[in-house]
């Protein structure tokens, strides 16, 4: 709405077309004044209306401001109701029921939330049959934290593109009424479940038997899903996922069971591998990240609105890897994918499994580390990217496409690190091969904080061995960078278009 006040200061030409063009008068906010909604309503002429509500700022006992406050804004927009096309509502349970008391004929599109979760508790909303026939002519829908009948609910579905469900428990909610709705809306393009705890196993008898063949979903393009690892293993095994997802996001709670966990990502996601391919290959690459306990997250690179990304948890860093290299090996040429980043610690790819697990992976372009307070973990990492003392001299080095490293948290001299680069670049490698080897190498220096551990070394990185490690055959660029907290510190750094050292 700002921006069309600012067009109307333009031109008075403009003003009075826009003013006069009922299309750029669509979208209800009860965040507006309400001499704004009369307004805008009045501007509207016939056209459709979005509305979106949002209870007001008060404070969370203040329930009572609340529900008057949308009381208000349902009693100036209601008589409007015949023209609600979609609706983005947040509101208390006591209202809920209110808003849907009368028909709303053209409504195709509804996010509605309950803003006190507590409600999940209560008796479930009554299902009217105004509220059966807005729900068969949803196309698009997001139900987060409503206490609905879901059996009787889910069922009244016939025409959904989008299938949203958030934050639902109870009433009844089971896995085969999620599988069921999806098999009555065949057309169905988007599925983001999350947070739902509803009964998976055991499926009942009568229904696995009456419902032998995985619901066909061939327009689908987006799978979201965030919950328990049964309940998106049941869904999985009864849906047939296309080969042309554009965004698949799986976040799986693992269970007690390390080979229930196992078979889920080595079993039942499999359908989900040639878009992960196809990901990877448009987005130019994924990025893999160790974070706390055993969890991995595996993510396309390129941006949040498209892509994949898969959280997998109850494996084990070395076993998430494995199955990574598993996945990408059986992809169709994986010697010409785009390259794969890793970012970790010390502590996880200094053990030597985590290691080979990783090099198991083709073309991993770049590595990113923060070192922990072992030391011993990041110096086995190091000594085995340089390779061993005997490799032969035809033999390319570990991660043979690794062009960039980075080192956080850099407590350090130069000299050993210098004698591992040596021994890495030190054979004679088959023509072709060179290109890929020059690597970036970026130490980000960490602010000395004397209290947090006093026996870590805080070594000062000399000029001269920052210009031998430069020289060497296969380093492309060295960077030394500092935590922003040490802002105003200078350094003494290598110039590539000055070609010399200076002050940055």
């Amino acid at each position: 709405m700002a921006a069309l006040f600012s067009l109307r200061c333009v031109s008075t030409s403009w003003r009075d077309l826009i003013d006069g063009t009922p299309a750029f008068w669509t979208l209800i906010s009860s965040t507006w004044s309400s001499k704004a909604i009369t307004m805008v309503l009045s501007r509207s002429g016939a056209c459709p209306l979005i509305i979106h509500h949002l209870p007001p700022d008060v404070p969370e006992d203040a329930l009572e401001v609340e529900i008057a406050f949308g009381r208000e804004f349902y009693r100036v927009v209601s008589p409007h109701r015949s023209r609600w096309i979609a609706g983005i509502i947040a509101l208390p349970l006591e209202l809920a029921s209110e808003f849907f008391d009368t028909p709303l004929p053209r409504l195709q599109v509804l996010k509605l939330t309950l803003t006190d979760e507590e409600a999940l508790g209560q008796p479930p909303i009554p299902l009217t049959p105004v509220i059966t026939d807005v729900l068969a002519n949803l196309e698009h829908m997001h139900f987060n934290c409503l206490p609905f009948p879901w059996k009787e609910v889910l069922g009244a579905f016939k025409r959904l593109k989008t299938l949203g469900l958030s934050l639902l428990r109870g009433h009844g909610i089971s896995a085969e009424q999620i599988i069921d709705t999806m098999r009555k809306n065949p057309g169905l393009e988007t599925i983001m479940i999350g947070s739902v705890e509803a009964k998976a196993e055991p499926m009942p008898m009568d229904w696995a038997f009456s419902n032998p063949t995985p619901v066909a979903l061939p327009l689908l393009r987006v799978f979201k899903t965030d919950g328990s690892l049964y309940l998106l293993d049941t869904i999985l095994r009864h849906i047939q996922i296309p080969n042309d997802l554009e965004e698949i996001i799986i976040t799986a709670i693992p269970s007690n069971s390390l080979e229930h966990n196992r078979h889920f990502w080595m079993k039942t996601v499999s359908p989900l591998l040639p878009s992960l391919q196809t990901m990877h290959m448009t987005m130019g690459g994924s990025s893999i990240a160790f974070e706390e306990g055993e969890l991995c997250i595996w993510t396309a690179d390129g941006g949040d609105d498209s892509g994949f990304k898969l959280s997998i948890d109850g494996l084990g860093h070395t076993a998430t890897l494995e199955w990574i290299a598993s996945v990408v090996k059986s992809w169709e040429h994986p010697e010409d994918l785009p390259g794969f980043s890793c970012q970790t610690t010390s502590a996880s790819i200094g053990v030597r499994s985590t290691f080979d697990a990783l090099q198991a992976i083709p073309r991993v372009t770049s590595i990113d580390i923060s070192v922990g307070p072992i030391n011993a973990h990041l110096w086995e990492f190091l000594e085995a990217l340089g390779g061993p003392t005997n490799r032969p001299t035809t033999s390319p080095p570990p991660f043979p496409f690794l062009q960039s490293l980075v080192i956080r948290k850099w407590r350090f001299g130069l000299a050993r690190f210098i004698e591992v680069m040596k021994r890495r670049y030190a054979t004679q490698l088959p023509k072709g091969w060179r290109p890929h080897s020059n690597i970036q190498l970026v130490f980000a220096t960490h602010r000395p904080v004397w209290f947090e551990d006093r026996k870590r070394p805080q070594a000062i990185i000399h000029m001269d061995k920052v210009l031998e490690l430069r020289e060497l055959d296969g380093v492309e660029s060295v960077r030394i960078t500092y935590s922003k907290e040490q802002s105003g510190l200078l350094a003494v750094v290598w110039d590539n278009e000055e070609g010399r050292a200076v002050w940055g």
